[in-house]
């Protein structure tokens, strides 16, 4: 039994047990069989195998076992003698004269006809290739004549060759199992070569049955079987053609080269060339093809022998073997033209060719080989690809040169030479047509009247080949004479437009090409030269679109060119140019259009041209270098900077030698790819690796800057752009150096340069949140160089200047502005625009519009600042090193600036500003000072913004270390400020951490830092200031997190008093704090520390506690809905649900979770209330509401797997848990569910997260693929699941360990595996004994399967052991009601004893099911049905009514309902109970049409209700059954065999015999005659109601 979840029970695993019926629904004739017919053979063509059945006739039981022969006993009307053996018989009985034996004959006698009808009828079906049809008969006809004479009679043979053949129809036709009909045909052949010796034809003809089957359908074993086959036919050789023995021989041959058995397929060949030349009796084309491939296969074999005699170092005999090879190939060349299978004949050549480059030199045939090499078939063969490939012109000239050498050979006038000619106009028509040439035309036509002309003198008119010629002649005149009319507008159409082209007159172009388009539609449909136009189009408009012309759309060139590669697609080789120039210029289109989804376009369009022109071996052209080049930018723009490298420099090796500025901007996206991988590294702390990868970067950006001088010039943008990157890059690798050293005082945070590879412009990212980081404003420290206030100068300019620095210090920025306007406008006009003092007045007086943005922000503006700061450092560049203190600090200004603007975009540009700085302020070793503090802490605002959290670390840590040595009377604010932000990042970077040690590490960590900053903050400003607050609550998170929960609940119970403190003053008092947080901060701050108390109360398991928290919260949102939000309300009801659960009142919980969910904001998802509201249905066995939720959850969780994996895993068990119930229909899905959770959990499974059920998630993928028949990868998985128990360390004396050591066995036993497997069950049995006692029946269904193992292994006294053992556990007491697997167990063992016909035994077993399980299960239903079974075997038909009739359910309409009533019908059939058989046979055709049951079982139930009719004389009723029952089965086709047909037909022809309508019976028996004598297989059953029905035709001979 195998071991499976009770929940997991569905039909299929219920009915594993017993795979076989034990009655059968056939229709009830009883009478004997007659001498078969002669036998005739039937071969046809198999292509497909299907899935097998488990029962040894196909679609039906078992046979039932021999018995005792019966002699025949024949009517009378088939003999005199048998009408007087009657008359005496009747004489010596008294006054019951011969009623008994007039009953008997005719019974018989009506048995007689039924086989012959059946066979009649299955021989009709396979007339008609209605595989299935046959098998219905042939079955019927095989019971009867098996049960007449026994299964081991030759005339049970015969029926059974019918059922082998009819099988193998059907598993040509995608049905049935081929081992099955295997099996047949072997049965066949034993039966056969006892009766009649292995050398007889009938013998041999089925062997060859056999293994035409078993090669059709590729089944092991055939190989074997075909060397018998041939040597049984070597025997017997007189009886066979000798080319059809030789054909075996080729086959052998070609199986014995398969398996590198050269010599013996040399054997073949040789032996079969004898029997050809031999026995030459038939077509002498077919011959000579037969010949030639067997002449080639011998040659190629003889190859063969000679490679490898070369390889032995035995030249000689290599020699000798090649040489013979190529007789053999110049001779099979031969026959092949003569035939004219020019195909063969080249492909020949090609063998020959190569066997001489080897050595062969074929003795005196060496004068033919260059003859043979210069023949026309390569020409042929090179005119045909390139036709295919729209090549015509060379098309053309390649069918020329064929042509001229079929001349030279054959004659211009042989049918050879004019097949080619007849190539040769065909493709000049087409390349006419194809071109508008009217001369290609004319002279096409031309050669289709030579053509014409030679077809009619060798083949004559009415050939088919000569008609099809001259039709085609006629359409190339039309399409000559459409074309004319046409062709001359477009193309004068076509110069229009590519003038207006050179004329740059694009918009007026495409107008025109419109239509050409239209005409060429019009004309010849969407051909090549409408593709063409398609295409041109498409360019014309990307030329609109890089001019901007507003009529360009992206979106219309594309439709264009998309439409024109799907007709290139279908007309041309996927390598032609115009196809590659298409997809090219398409993925160009999705690269400029730049949508969302274009990028992946793009890429695919430009793999697909790459890899044509790669086929074409046309790579190095600058067109492949822009596909590498684009694809490079787009792998760069998704962060995948490693296939950008690929492909950067693939493009390069396409630019191979050039110099141009192009190849420098390939260098350069080469250097700034190496750069990003770089800022990896050094971010991962691998300092060396990063500074290895700079230094490859900063080499190509050195080969950019010198190709860029080369080419543009030193001064040039692109050159003084690539400088700056290089000198950044420089900076990098020196840093990361220092890093590698250990020196991190002021390296803590590595330059990044933002630019993107050729566009060079800034990416975008989200701007800083305040609501994230609670930063608040002090915190943004802006770098400005100190106002000092010098002394009054002399001359004019100074005394300004003074006047606008006095201004500044009595912070009258407005007046100091336009002093200094007037100052700079001063020193321009006396020193020049690029004077060093004009620089100094551009920084001041940037830094006073820096000043007017924080105090007066309409009147400063970040643009205006940063325009001032950029010409002060461009002035200062010229006259000052750039590590100079000026340039330092106005680039850190810059961003300043950048970072305070807060654009999209800007975030970068300020990082590049900052990086630029620090570089400059670690090579002075500048002291840690204010601004620099500053600067770290925007530094990590703005990568804690782009969520980068460990470098935001990183520049909070430093700017707080730098605080720390300063003494400023902010120093504590800040300081705590600084302290919060690295704690929040701290808390970030764990939460994204995958390592759990790093984890812990880092919530540590920002405890410590937490705690420090409430300590100064609280002691600053106190505990109700907002600062205050808001790290008081950081605090209380990273505690929860920690598993803190009683410190967690201190802080949140101190802020939820702090917070209703508030709100109690305010209502109270209209003071008001401007440190103070509004109203309703306060408001919605209560309701989430309600939360957060309940949920932290619900963790150390205190449910009332939290309860009450949190309907305190929904209370307050509850009672003022305008002062709060829907998702307020939602988090409460989120939060209280779990408590509900875990109150037990999962009711209530759902009713929270719906109500939140329903709230839910348009496309905003909540995964994980979603996924608790689907389990909570799952755990009150709601599935149809938790299935779609499961469903419907899926796809998002697995977007996000590595924050949602746990869930997925679930969620994915779950869903798999549902489709496994829903029995075999489910099972695909469940597996597919299975398996992807199972890879989920293997790939998170190092993070130290506990995976529920993973052992019974296996163990059903087991059961799953077990059912399925692929019983190797069930024994993977039952095996893991196995190891999985092991490794959990289960335990090994436990059921549920003996359940899953059956599985492992069970699945070993499928594969043969029988050693192993025993020791599985052996085990499992010691386990099941010590845990229930020897005597227990839990222990029954575990020394079943050990039996069943030992009768495989052969151990017959260890297996009757078991199964006495067995017994003996049943004729125990049983005290309590069966469970599943023990009821099977026991179903299982009664089988086994019925096989054995050990009634008795097995009448024990289904009784202990019968008797000790529910009475509704299936199993009693089973169990009853077996009773009843063993029952009409013994003859007791009153007990097997009585079990029959109890094993049907009352509420069940299902096919095994149809089965039962047709056994009742059948026993009162037998008995001759006419009402109530009736009656049983209406329910089954009843339930059979409420259910729309098996249509065969329909037409069975039909003719069974037809028989009782009519021998109720009702012969109306009797016909109308016997019609509809006919009529399905011509509906239903192959499912229907001939046989069922004959046998209904000889019972219609009885009726009309009782009626005495002779001439309608001799239709119709001289019908099922003509059937049945049409089918070429000879069976049992067709020959009984064949027999019958030349019996009645015999009968009724003289009656009219």
């Amino acid at each position: 039994m195998y071991a499976t979840n009770r929940r997991q029970r569905s039909s299929s695993a219920r009915s594993s047990a017993t795979n076989r019926s034990v009655f059968s629904d056939v229709t009830i004739d009883l009478e004997e069989n007659a001498p078969p017919e002669k036998k005739k053979r039937f071969f046809f063509g198999r292509k497909s195998k299907q899935q097998r059945d488990s029962s040894f006739i196909e679609g039906g039981a078992s046979p039932p076992k021999s018995g005792k022969k019966k002699s025949s006993i024949f009517g009378r009307f088939i003999t005199r003698g048998n009408n007087n053996s009657q008359k005496k018989r009747r004489r010596s009985s008294g006054n019951n004269r011969g009623s008994t034996a007039s009953r008997n004959v005719a019974r018989r006698n009506s048995e007689l006809q039924a086989g012959e009808l059946l066979k009649r009828k299955g021989d009709n079906a396979m007339k008609q290739r209605n595989g299935g049809g046959a098998i219905e008969y042939y079955k019927k006809y095989y019971n009867i004549v098996a049960e007449i004479h026994g299964t081991d009679n030759e005339i049970a043979g015969s029926a059974l060759e019918k059922l082998a053949d009819a099988g193998a129809m059907n598993v040509a036709n995608g049905k049935g199992d081929p081992l099955v009909v295997d099996e047949q045909y072997q049965e066949v052949y034993r039966i056969y070569k006892r009766h009649f010796g292995e050398d007889d034809l009938r013998v041999i003809d089925v062997y060859e049955s056999r293994y035409v089957f078993m090669n059709g359908e590729g089944l092991s074993g055939s190989y074997e079987c075909l060397d018998r086959l041939v040597e049984m036919k070597e025997r017997n050789l007189v009886k066979f053609k000798l080319s059809e023995v030789a054909l075996n021989y080729i086959d052998l041959g070609k199986k014995h080269f398969d398996f590198f058995l050269y010599s013996k397929a040399a054997d073949c060949f040789d032996r079969a060339l004898d029997l050809l030349r031999l026995g030459s009796d038939g077509a002498e084309q077919q011959d000579d093809f037969t010949l030639g491939l067997c002449l080639l296969s011998l040659g190629l074999t003889l190859e063969k022998l000679g490679e490898k005699a070369k390889e032995g170092g035995d030249e000689a005999v290599a020699g000798r073997r090649f040489g013979s090879a190529a007789e053999n190939f110049i001779d099979a060349i031969s026959l092949f033209e003569k035939t004219g299978h020019i195909d063969k004949a080249n492909s020949s050549r090609e063998h020959l060719e190569a066997v001489v480059s080897k050595g062969g030199n074929p003795s005196g045939k060496k004068r033919d080989i260059n003859g043979v090499q210069d023949a026309d078939g390569q020409h042929i063969k090179e005119g045909e690809v390139k036709e295919s490939q729209g090549q015509y012109l060379g098309a053309i000239l390649s069918y020329e040169n064929a042509h001229r050498a079929c001349i030279e050979k054959f004659g211009r006038h042989d049918i050879r030479s004019a097949r080619v000619l007849h190539k040769l106009a065909s493709v000049t028509a087409k390349r006419g047509e194809h071109e508008w040439s009217d001369a290609d035309f004319g002279r096409a036509l031309a050669l289709y009247d030579e053509v014409y002309n030679t077809y009619r003198a060798k083949l004559g008119d009415d050939h088919h080949d000569t008609k099809a010629l001259f039709d085609e002649k006629q359409g190339a005149t039309t399409k000559r004479d459409r074309t004319r009319q046409k062709y001359g507008e477009i193309k004068s159409k076509e110069e229009r437009a590519n003038e207006l082209m050179n004329q740059h007159k694009y918009e007026d172009a495409m107008d025109c090409y419109e239509e050409i388009l239209e005409q060429k539609k019009r004309m010849n449909g969407e051909d090549l030269n409408y593709a063409k136009t398609l295409a041109t189009m498409g360019n014309i408009e990307s030329v609109l679109l890089n001019q901007e012309i507003p009529s360009g759309t992206y979106d219309q060139a594309i439709q264009y060119l998309e439409r024109a590669i799907s007709i290139f697609l279908e007309k041309l080789p996927e390598d032609d140019e115009h196809l590659i120039t298409a997809i090219a210029s398409t993925g160009d289109l999705y690269f400029g259009r730049d949508t969302s989804g274009d990028d992946s376009k793009a890429l695919e369009c430009y793999e697909r041209a790459i890899a044509a022109k790669k086929r074409r071996g046309n790579t190095k052209n600058s067109l492949v270098g822009n596909m590498y080049c684009n694809s490079g930018e787009i792998h760069f723009k998704q962060e995948q900077y490693e296939q950008a490298i690929s492909n950067f420099k693939s493009a390069l090796e396409c630019r191979k030698g050039d110099t141009s500025a192009e190849s420098g901007v390939i260098h350069q996206c080469i250097g700034l790819s190496f750069e990003k991988i770089g800022d990896d590294q050094n971010i991962d702390g691998n300092y060396n690796e990063a500074a290895a990868t700079y230094s490859i970067g900063a080499t190509n950006l050195t080969m950019a800057r010198n190709i860029f001088e080369a080419d543009l010039g030193p001064n040039h943008h692109n050159t003084q752009m690539v400088t700056k990157l290089l000198k950044s890059l420089t900076a990098k690798i020196q840093s990361a150096k220092r890093m590698s050293n250990g020196d991190d005082a002021y390296a803590a945070v590595p330059i990044h340069d933002m630019s993107n590879p050729r566009r060079l412009t800034g990416m975008e990212v989200s701007s800083v949140s305040s609501n994230d980081m609670h930063m608040p404003g002090q915190s943004k420290k802006k770098l400005s160089r100190p106002f000092r206030v010098g002394k009054m100068g002399e001359t004019e300019i100074e005394r300004k200047e003074y006047e606008a620095n006095e201004s500044m210090r009595k912070k009258q920025y407005d007046d100091a502005m336009a002093r200094y306007e007037t100052v700079l406008g001063m020193k321009k006009a006396n020193f020049g625009e690029t004077d060093i003092r004009v620089a100094y007045t551009y920084e001041r007086m940037a830094n006073v519009e820096a000043i007017l943005i924080k105090m007066y922000p309409p009147q400063g503006t970040y643009d205006q600042a940063i325009s001032l700061y950029e010409k002060a450092i461009s002035v200062y560049k010229l006259h000052l090193p750039s590590e100079h203190v000026s340039i330092l600090f106005a680039t850190a200004c810059m961003g300043d600036m950048y970072f305070g603007r807060g654009r999209p975009g800007d975030d970068i540009t300020a990082l590049g500003y900052y990086n630029s700085s620090l570089q400059l302020i670690m090579d002075k070793q500048i002291k840690m000072n204010p601004d620099l503090v500053g600067m770290y802490s925007n530094m990590g605002e703005l990568y804690y913004a782009r969520s980068d959290f460990q470098m935001a670390l990183r520049c909070f840590l430093a700017a707080v270390s730098g605080l720390s040595e300063q003494d400023e009377e902010y120093a504590d604010e800040e300081y705590a400020i600084l302290l919060q932000s690295a704690g929040l990042s701290y808390v970030k970077s764990a939460d994204n951490s995958p390592n759990t040690s790093n984890v812990t590490r880092n919530y540590e960590s920002a405890l410590r830092s937490f705690m420090t900053a409430h300590e100064i903050l609280a002691a600053k400003f106190g505990d109700d200031h907002k600062l205050t607050i808001d790290v008081l609550h950081h605090r209380g998170d990273v505690n929860f997190k920690l598993g803190n929960y009683e410190e967690a609940l201190t802080c949140y119970m101190k802020e939820l008093n702090v917070s209703k403190k508030f709100i109690a003053h305010f209502t109270n008092s209209s003071l008001t704090s401007d440190d103070s947080m509004s109203l309703a901060d306060r408001h919605s701050r209560v309701i989430l520390l309600l939360r957060l108390i309940g949920i932290t109360h619900m963790k150390r398991g205190q449910l009332t506690k939290a309860m009450a928290f949190m309907e305190e919260a929904l209370e307050i949102i509850r009672d003022q809905p305008q002062a709060h939000s829907n998702e307020e309300l939602m988090a409460a009801l989120i939060a209280v649900a779990p408590v509900y659960c875990q109150l037990g009142d999962p009711k209530h919980a759902i009713s929270c979770y719906k109500e939140a969910l329903d709230m839910k904001p348009p496309g905003q998802e909540y995964p994980i209330a979603q996924y608790n509201l689907a389990r909570l249905y799952a755990s009150i066995n709601r599935s149809d509401m938790a299935q779609p939720l499961f469903e419907a959850l899926l796809p998002l969780l697995m977007s996000n797997l590595e924050r949602y994996h746990r869930e997925a895993y679930n969620v994915l068990r779950c869903i798999g848990d549902h489709h496994f119930t829903m029995g075999v229909g489910g099972h695909g899905k469940a597996l597919g569910c299975y398996r992807v959770a199972l890879i989920i959990r293997e790939k998170y499974e190092s993070r130290n997260i506990m995976y529920p059920y993973v052992t019974a998630i296996t163990s059903t993928v087991g059961f799953i693929l077990y059912s399925a028949g692929d019983f190797e990868q069930a024994i993977h998985f039952n095996q893991a699941a196995l190891d999985n128990y092991r490794n959990k360390r289960g335990p090994t004396n436990s059921d549920r360990y003996a359940a899953l050591q059956n599985n492992v066995a069970n699945s070993m036993m499928k594969v043969g595996e029988y050693n192993r497997a025993l020791d599985c069950y052996s085990e499992a049995v010691q386990v099941k004994k010590a845990c229930f006692g020897e005597q227990d029946i839990r222990v029954l269904g575990a020394i079943v399967n050990l039996g069943v193992i030992q009768q495989e292994l052969q151990n017959y006294a260890e297996s009757v052991a078991c199964f006495e053992e067995a017994r003996s556990i049943l004729s125990g007491a049983l005290s309590s009601k069966l469970s599943f697997e023990v009821a099977n167990a026991c179903l299982l063992l009664g089988n086994i004893y019925l096989k054995r016909d050990d009634f008795t035994a097995a009448s024990t077993c289904f009784g202990i099911v019968r008797d000790r399980s529910d009475a509704r299960t299936e199993e009693a239903h089973r169990a009853r049905a077996c009773l009843g079974y063993i029952s009409s075997k013994q003859g007791k038909f009153d007990h097997a009514l009585k079990m029959y009739k109890s094993a049907i359910s009352s509420d069940e309409n299902s096919e095994n309902m149809v089965a039962l009533l047709n056994g009742i019908g059948n026993i009162y059939a037998m008995e001759r109970s006419h009402n109530e058989a009736l009656f049983y046979y209406e329910k089954a055709m009843n339930v059979s049409r409420t259910i729309n049951v098996n249509k065969k079982t329909l037409a069975k139930t039909l003719q069974n209700i037809g028989n009782i009719y009519r021998k109720k004389r009702d012969f109306d009723s009797a016909e109308a059954c016997f019609e509809e029952a006919l009529g399905i089965r011509k509906a239903i086709g192959e499912a229907s065999t001939p046989v069922d047909n004959a046998k209904l037909m000889i019972d219609w022809g009885k009726i009309y015999v009782s009626q005495k309508k002779y001439r309608q019976a001799k239709i119709l028996f001289s019908e099922v005659e003509s059937t049945l004598r049409r089918i070429e297989t000879d069976t049992a059953e067709a020959n009984i109601y064949l027999s019958k029905a030349v019996t009645y035709l015999n009968e009724l001979k003289n009656k009219r």
